[in-house]
């Protein structure tokens, strides 16, 4: 995690993972990872178990959550991140509580809209999202 998540490519669209990635981080987020409202996963190679990238959900409004996700820039474009984000999102429609799930994503993040447009999400409006990461809060 600490390598893969360490990389701009990677951290740069997202809102959580810092830059540069401070040693030792990727252990404290884990070991600290206790909101019991929000949901984290490992995303491994099915093929040998190795990690490859995070996605979760966190509530946002009632009856939503709002997912996030991302992988290691060594395992792009070979539609791991689709098959992750398509199998969380029918994780949280398992859920009967559970009636809407968000994406967010920044406007010049190309793969992730097109990830976000093939799994059946469509633009429901623009705002201006806190990326604490990138010290935009």
């Amino acid at each position: 995690m600490q390598l893969l998540a360490g990389d701009w490519g990677v951290a740069e669209f997202t809102a959580r993972i810092p830059h540069p990635y401070p040693p030792g981080a990727a252990a404290e987020w884990i070991s600290s990872n206790d909101d019991e409202n929000e949901v984290a996963l490992a995303i491994e190679r099915r093929s040998d178990g190795a990690f490859i990238g995070c996605c979760g959900y966190s509530p946002d409004e009632p009856g939503a959550v709002e997912i996030g996700y991302w992988v290691g820039r060594p395992f792009w474009k070979q539609g791991f991140a689709s098959e992750a984000v398509a199998a969380l999102i029918a994780h949280c429609f398992s859920d009967p509580a559970i009636e809407r799930v968000i994406a967010t994503v920044h406007p010049d993040n190309v793969a992730s809209i097109r990830l976000q447009e093939k799994l059946g999400f469509v633009l429901t409006g623009k705002r201006r999202l806190d990326m604490p990461a990138r010290g935009y809060e």
